[in-house]
């Protein structure tokens, strides 16, 4: 176990209490993956490498998600001896290179295209797990900031690319992934000190037990339907023609760089921890009044949607970040998430395409397709408000033993409220009795009348089904059997 004198959230021993000095534009770690960002930008968002004429976008989007889905899965299953790692790296570099220069300076076609795709997915298949297993040596608050700050980063230099004559923009982006093996290899040869984490021993084990096989996979689950929305809206907005798609990139970048800015503000301070549930819910009423424009402004309705599920990926990533630092097997992780979240996409784009075969906003395929939009991102926001990650997320977030008591009370009323239909403020009557608090502290706390607290209390004990606080007691600990389930 580790020496609790030598815990300091965010921060190695050696560093200073306000640790954010460290996290500057030259970190190792937030340079790896501003700069892998930044090319994805570049080659995905902008036509400087890839004309966005939706044909050959759509067939150069699709054969580089699928290359980078079998690499991906290709990856999870190889052994990351170091050798093996810096061979597979060099090899990834060399195909990104050969396939941001190709399909600019040597498009030879449909063939051509499909090569240069692929090279371009092999790129991006070998890049994530390296960056990944980079970020998860982070506590879950420092991955958080140095992510949005990378993001951040990455439109800075998105725009600095994009502002220099064409062809010295082409060059520097196939540069970069032979900047980000720089980076990636001086880590890999001379280390990192790792940010040790806050939590204890004991706490470890509890959010493994959390971690098992079924809840990682029912989250993975909210990812891939992400990524099918994400493939859905992206295919779909492509066909309003090459210049309110060019439009709708370049603005939703600037517009995820913003928003990445705003939650590194908020999460610097070290009262604001990151929760995944509250920094996520934000992001769907900007995906929904994205979707409620279409009709009206498909520039503008584009930019919301491919902003809002930008952003919702930089907190995916943070997520897989804590995840894989809590697994052990960081690259697989990022091997297994990634890739779910890209076969959702290229599943996403196919239906997307289908749907905006002849995108006439008074059209049948409009509508049907805003209302699978809708129905993604309520099945999104569903599963991962009710995943165990996100509770073992917030469990791990506490800062001293007693707040992680009584955090993991408010998370398990919260699981047993949802189970039996308790209302919010139920819910919060329930927790203060498991801690063991009296009618009159509910009451003077919740700012409720004695009748109130009474009635909260006797609604719990009728939908549970139970009769007593002993028996509410036995089924909160899981010690007695519910009545009804006899």
């Amino acid at each position: 176990m580790r020496n609790p004198s030598h815990v300091l959230r965010g921060k190695t021993p050696t560093q200073k209490t306000s640790g954010m000095r460290t996290l500057n534009f030259l970190d190792r770690r937030l340079l790896s993956l501003g700069l892998f960002q930044t090319w994805l930008f570049i080659v995905f968002h902008s036509s400087l490498i890839i004309s966005f004429e939706s044909n050959i976008y759509s067939y150069v989007y699709s054969t580089t998600l699928l290359a980078a889905i079998v690499t991906l899965v290709v990856t999870a299953f190889i052994p990351y001896h170091r050798r093996t790692r810096i061979l597979f790296l060099a090899i990834g570099t060399v195909l990104a290179v050969v396939g941001t220069c190709g399909i600019y300076f040597f498009p030879f076609g449909n063939l051509g295209f499909a090569l240069y795709s692929i090279c371009l997915g092999v790129g991006t298949g070998s890049f994530i797990p390296f960056v990944g297993k980079i970020f998860s040596s982070a506590t879950l608050q420092t991955a958080a900031r140095q992510t949005f700050l990378s993001f951040g980063l990455a439109v800075a230099l998105y725009f600095l690319i994009l502002g220099l004559p064409e062809i010295v923009g082409v060059l520097l982006a196939t540069l970069l992934p032979i900047g980000l093996m720089a980076v990636i290899l001086s880590i890999v040869l001379f280390g990192q000190q790792a940010v040790r984490s806050s939590m204890t021993g004991q706490e470890h084990d509890k959010v493994r037990e959390i971690l098992k096989s079924r809840p990682v996979i029912g989250f993975f689950l909210g990812v891939a339907l992400l990524g099918a929305a994400f493939g859905f809206s992206m295919a779909f907005c492509s066909h309003f023609g090459s210049d309110t798609f060019s439009f709708a990139n370049l603005w939703a970048v600037l517009l995820t760089g913003i928003l990445s800015a705003v939650y590194f503000v908020f999460i610097r301070s070290p009262k604001w921890t990151f929760d995944f549930q509250k920094h996520f819910s934000p992001i769907t009423p900007i995906i929904v009044i994205g979707l409620l424009l279409l009709a009206y402004s498909p520039a503008v309705s584009s930019v919301l949607i491919i902003a809002g599920f930008q952003l919702a990926d930089i907190i995916i990533w943070v997520v897989f970040c804590w995840i894989a630092g809590h697994s052990g097997l960081p690259q697989r992780v990022f091997c297994i998430g990634k890739a779910a979240m890209y076969s959702g996409m290229l599943a996403g784009s196919f239906a997307g395409r289908i749907a905006a075969t002849n995108p006439d906003l008074s059209s049948i395929s409009t509508t049907v397709a805003t209302i699978v939009a809708y129905l993604l991102v309520i099945a999104i926001a569903f599963i991962f408000a009710n995943s165990k990650v996100t509770l073992a997320i917030k469990t791990s977030s506490s800062d001293s033993d007693m707040n992680y008591i009584v955090k993991a009370i408010e998370l398990r009323c919260e699981e047993l409220g949802q189970k039996y239909g308790l209302t919010m403020r139920e819910k919060e009557v329930f927790a203060f009795l498991m801690q063991g608090r009296s009618l009159p502290y509910i009451e003077r706390v919740m700012h409720i009348s004695h009748g109130t607290a009474n009635s909260h209390r006797d609604h719990i004990y009728s939908k549970i089904n139970v009769h007593s606080k002993q028996e509410l007691l036995d089924l909160f600990l899981g010690q007695g059997q519910n009545p009804a389930n006899k």
